[in-house]
């Protein structure tokens, strides 16, 4: 029995492929197409960029030929010859104008090559950068190195015992070479991240604060209009004779419905005021019999009350 490949999809009974299926893992044909164009187009530009800091890199070696300082030698035969100063520091002095020369030329070429290559086309680009830096600090390693080469052996071999010459420019550290790519990554790599970073903060939301007394703040809270609607009876700047606010509570109106008889400020003979209350008038109804005040002959006055009725 024949299984069907399981890579290569699904092919109906006696039939052919569906238009616009492929194998699995892949895309459809217009993306593929797509992004080989794009490749294509990115590829052109970052081969430029490589062949761009190269020549860099030729400028690069012919400069730190010029500016390195050669150790001092006396020949002491024929084909040989040895320092003059065991000390001498320039050895470390060369290394260090190859250095310099690699950083300044790394800045200059991720630069460049951000603004021209790598914002458009992105990680090909960046890639680009990145080898042809690598090339640079090559190729000014070789150039510095070669310069001067051929008149060194030349003194060397024909130079009597007791001469001083120059030595060959060489570098120690082979791991220097690095610092051109890298100073080239950085610069390119950080341009683009402080791009997003303005872009992002453009493009964000601005949060607005809302201003004090702003219509849902808290009764009461600073800046909030006096009675603002909602504030609790007697809140600090609470209306005097705030509805809701409690009977006697200071500020509120003399005689407030719902005052207790006799409360201070409520008015002479205020309904519901006990009998005899201080202020309450002569006779009034409820009063026991015989109550100070009541007139003769009131129902139930005692037997011999004064001008009691036979």
């Amino acid at each position: 029995m024949h299984f069907p490949d399981p890579a290569a999809g699904y092919l109906p009974p006696g039939g052919s492929r569906a238009p616009g299926r492929h194998a699995a893992g892949g895309g459809s044909a217009p993306d593929v197409a797509r992004n080989a164009v794009e490749w294509r187009a990115a590829l052109v530009p970052s081969l430029a960029v490589v062949a761009g800091t190269a020549l860099l890199g030729v400028a690069g070696g012919y400069l730190w030929a010029a500016v390195a300082p050669r150790v001092a030698l006396v020949v002491v035969g024929h084909g040989a010859a040895d320092l003059v100063n065991s000390e001498t520091s320039a050895f470390i002095a060369a290394d260090g104008w190859y250095c310099v020369i690699c950083l300044v030329g790394g800045v200059i070429s991720g630069l460049l090559g951000y603004w021209l290559v790598v914002r458009r086309h992105g990680p090909v680009a960046m890639a680009g950068v990145l080898i042809g830096g690598l090339a640079a600090g090559l190729i000014t390693s070789w150039i510095g190195e070669q310069s001067g080469l051929a008149t060194f052996h030349h003194l060397l071999a024909t130079l009597p015992a007791g001469a001083h010459m120059q030595s060959r420019l060489t570098l120690g550290s082979r791991s220097a070479i690095a610092f051109w790519p890298l100073a080239a990554g950085l610069m390119a790599g950080g341009v683009e991240a402080i791009s997003a970073m303005r872009e992002r903060h453009r493009t964000a939301v601005p949060l607005v604060l809302a201003p004090p007394g702003y219509p849902g703040a808290q009764p009461g809270y600073p800046g909030a209009p006096t009675g603002y609607p909602g504030a609790a009876p007697g809140y600090p700047g609470a209306l005097t004779g705030y509805p809701g606010a409690p009977p006697g509570y200071p500020g509120a109106l003399t005689g407030y419905p719902g005052a207790p008889p006799g409360y201070p400020g409520a008015p002479t003979g205020y309904p519901s005021a006990p009998p005899g209350y201080p202020g309450a008038p002569t006779g009034y109804p409820s009063a026991p019999p015989g109550y100070p005040g009541a007139p003769p002959g009131y129902p139930g006055a005692p037997p011999g009350y004064p001008q009691d009725t036979p």
